[in-house]
């Protein structure tokens, strides 16, 4: 849009609608000038949703500084992308070739132990070849979602429901969002990250007298969203050591499930959140970006 009318900007960089307010900062970027300042400072003050303030920050940073190379942050989006791309690839190479030198070697070792040990199934040994199987499916699950596939459309009940089964949870979950619902993004990353939160809820309110766990569901403008949320014992220690590789504060746990629901998030162009629930309990929250 070229020369667009400033009064027409200004009704839509306050709309109410981000894609709107969006949309009118890359159009003012594209012919800027230096009364446009006191617009952007106008529009900055008042805005709260963090993308349109990064653009608006970007046009800034343009009129104030115009000495500074031009830019297009859809090309410096693209080249992240790229760079991300090549770390999910690199990522899936190295994962897949320890899995496939570990992989049968651990089923030998598990086979021989079950020939020689008494009562193997109740040993040490055992347990710990249940732990590093964990460790196996955990590097497969990790590989997976280090490859980006193109979004599909997909109604997000289904998909609740279908984790649900898997882990057991039928009646222990109350649901609370519009079960008709479609959205757009991955239903075996969103499979993947809402299992691994489901099963941490599972875990927490496992003791007697312990409230429904609540999965509620939605949208808004600009996201998609869901939310886990559970009556335990709450959070122990900082949510973002949680979600570290390898980090965990449950016994017998590798670490890894949280670590592996951020990548899945992640390669949907979203998020997922740990919060403290009042009174007790934890919020598991993810969200991703419609288009």
């Amino acid at each position: 849009m070229q020369n667009p009318d400033r009064a027409d900007l200004y009704t839509r960089l306050h709309s109410t609608s981000p894609h709107q307010r969006l949309s009118a900062v890359r159009d003012l970027t594209r012919d800027l000038n230096a009364e446009d300042i006191h617009l952007i400072n106008a529009a900055l003050a008042v805005e709260t949703t963090a993308f349109v303030k990064t653009a608006l920050k970007s046009a800034l940073a343009k009129l104030e500084h115009p000495q500074i190379a031009e830019t297009d942050p859809l090309d410096e989006k693209e080249d992240r992308l790229q760079q991300n791309l090549a770390e999910w690839r690199a990522v899936r190479e190295v994962t897949g070739s320890l899995l496939h030198e570990i992989l049968p070697r651990l089923g030998s070792i598990e086979y021989e132990a079950e020939r020689c040990v008494e009562d193997y199934a109740q040993s040490k040994l055992a347990a710990k070849i249940k732990n590093l199987k964990e460790l196996m499916t955990a590097m497969q699950q990790l590989q997976e979602v280090s490859h980006p596939r193109k979004p599909t459309d997909f109604p997000i009940y289904k998909v609740l429901k279908e984790c649900a089964s898997e882990e057991n949870a039928g009646d222990l979950i109350k649901y609370d969002g519009d079960t008709k619902l479609v959205v757009l993004g991955d239903p075996n990353f969103l499979k993947l990250a809402f299992c691994n939160g489901l099963r941490n809820a599972i875990e927490a309110s496992s003791g007697a007298g312990a409230s429904p766990i609540v999965v509620t569901w939605g949208e808004s403008e600009v996201q998609y969203f869901i939310r886990i949320i559970d009556s335990g014992p709450g959070l122990k220690g900082a949510a973002k050591a949680a979600m570290s590789l390898g980090r965990t504060t449950k016994q017998g746990h590798m670490g890894f499930g949280l670590s592996i629901a951020r990548a899945a998030m992640a390669s949907m162009d979203g998020e997922i959140s740990l919060e403290s629930n009042n009174p007790s309990g934890v919020i598991f929250s993810m969200k991703w970006y419609r288009p």
